[in-house]
């Protein structure tokens, strides 16, 4: 893991459809990136869950989380009649 991967490493790579694998046996894998692609890949896969999930999130969807799973902390709502 680094910021930048330099020709020397890049030119060990062992395969070229998989860029960053240096070593690859039986045993173990020997992997080489950078921290912004490592979080790109993570993104990509939070966003790729997101979307298989249909997530979203919402002030409203939170609260009503929120009152089912920890009602004993939550205060009743107030009602609010409009004509006070």
């Amino acid at each position: 893991m680094g910021t930048e991967i330099d020709d020397a490493v890049r030119n060990q790579y062992s395969d070229p459809a998989r860029p960053g694998l240096t070593t690859n046996n039986p045993r173990y894998r020997i992997w080489v990136t950078t921290w912004g692609q490592l979080l790109d890949q993570a993104d990509r896969r939070v966003q790729a869950f997101r979307s298989a999930l249909e997530l979203v999130s919402t002030d409203q969807t939170s609260r009503r989380y929120l009152q089912r799973k920890h009602t004993e902390f939550i205060p009743p709502p107030v009602a609010h009649d409009g004509g006070t």
